[in-house]
């Protein structure tokens, strides 16, 4: 009699996982549960001028190779690009002001590779602070190629630059709370000033903004 009841029970567990209940962990998939966060696009094109200050040069005796180190001080605007949300956009559309840290090498190697750290600010005209972070990655490479038959750019792009940037927009005067960012970054500049050139900084900004679920957009956002 025990045996019969125990089959019975099994048989109607295995109805119940079929009919609905049970199917997403048969299938290994956990099941869908309210979510208090999603996911906002951060799409930028960011235009300005950069500075640059030198910190040290150095050479390898063995070679003659040279280590340029300097720092890049960035101001530039910022406004939206074709797959910007809000709150990026149109909040977000105000100041960028950066520094970094590069570290390259120099001639007689003609390809001046090398990376940058450092970080990054959103601000206001008042020069308040709207999202901040950190920033890092190359210079003078290029990685938009080799793949699929992609041939964007070569290995080694002149005066080009891509990396990470990562940051929190505190969003204190709206109701979404700390906001994480975490965006690709790709441009040209960053590049040591001299006489007589324009200190141009061009970048792109692409990537992905976590806020509270629902989180509605201010008149005129994406």
């Amino acid at each position: 009699m025990r045996t019969r009841s125990r089959l019975m029970w099994a048989g109607a567990l295995s109805l119940v996982a079929v009919g609905g209940i049970g199917v997403a962990p048969l299938l290994g998939q956990p099941p869908i549960r309210p979510a208090k966060t999603e996911i906002r696009a951060i799409s930028k094109v960011v235009v300005g001028t950069n500075q640059t200050k030198d910190v040290s040069t150095v050479k390898c005796e063995a070679n003659g190779n040279v280590t340029h180190v300097y720092d890049v001080s960035v101001t530039a605007d910022v406004r939206s690009f074709n797959c910007d949300e809000c709150p990026s956009n149109p909040e977000w559309n105000q100041k960028f002001v950066a520094q970094a840290r590069v570290t390259r090498r120099e001639d007689p190697q003609q390809n001046h590779r090398g990376c940058f750290e450092g970080r990054w600010r959103f601000v206001n005209a008042a020069g308040g602070t709207i999202a901040a972070g950190k920033w890092h990655g190359t210079v003078e490479c290029g990685t938009h190629g080799g793949l699929q038959g992609l041939d964007c750019e070569p290995c080694a792009v002149p005066e080009h630059f891509e990396g990470c940037l990562d940051g929190l927009a505190p969003r204190r005067n709206l109701p979404g709370g700390p906001t994480p960012i975490c965006a690709t970054v790709a441009g040209f500049g960053m590049i040591p000033n001299t006489a007589g050139a324009q200190p141009v900084f061009r970048m792109r900004i692409e990537g992905a903004v976590t806020v509270r679920c629902g989180l509605e957009c201010p008149p005129g956002g994406g």
